[in-house]
């Protein structure tokens, strides 16, 4: 019987694992998005 809840708190994990990842990858995405705004910020700022 212990191999049914080794299994379940296994895939726990894994989903905790994978949400964890995800996050990561849109606060990377976020943060891209903020420094290539900036740089487009700059850019319109030399140019009047």
């Amino acid at each position: 019987m212990e191999t049914q809840e080794s299994k379940s708190s296994q895939r726990k994990t894994d989903r905790k694992a994978q949400e964890a990842q995800e996050q990561a990858e849109i606060n990377y995405r976020l943060k891209r998005l903020r420094e290539l705004y900036k740089l487009d910020e700059k850019k319109e700022g030399e140019c009047p």
